[in-house]
């Protein structure tokens, strides 16, 4: 699994979160907006609107933070917790 992003955007941050919340191992890519790495080329062919986050798990490119921590959540949170405390 591996996190593109800029430590100073508060989206990737959240998801960066989320992933050490649910113990997730994961690579960070840091994309820099001031020198403005996310308008490369090599980025814009993972996320063409050029946005953070993306984040790149196996097959899937999940490249909004709702997505991203909704995804997440339901694949690692809901293993972590003794059978019956989480509705499904």
């Amino acid at each position: 699994m591996k996190l593109y992003g800029d430590p100073g955007s508060g989206s990737s941050r959240r998801v960066s979160a989320v992933l050490y919340h649910v113990g997730a191992d994961f690579d960070f890519e840091l994309i820099d907006l001031f020198k403005g790495q996310n308008r490369t080329p090599a980025f814009l062919a993972l996320n063409p609107n050029g946005l953070f986050p993306c984040l790149q798990m196996a097959i899937w490119l999940f490249t909004r933070r709702r997505q991203s921590t909704f995804t997440l959540s339901t694949s690692f949170i809901r293993t972590s917790y003794p059978r019956g405390m989480i509705a499904t």
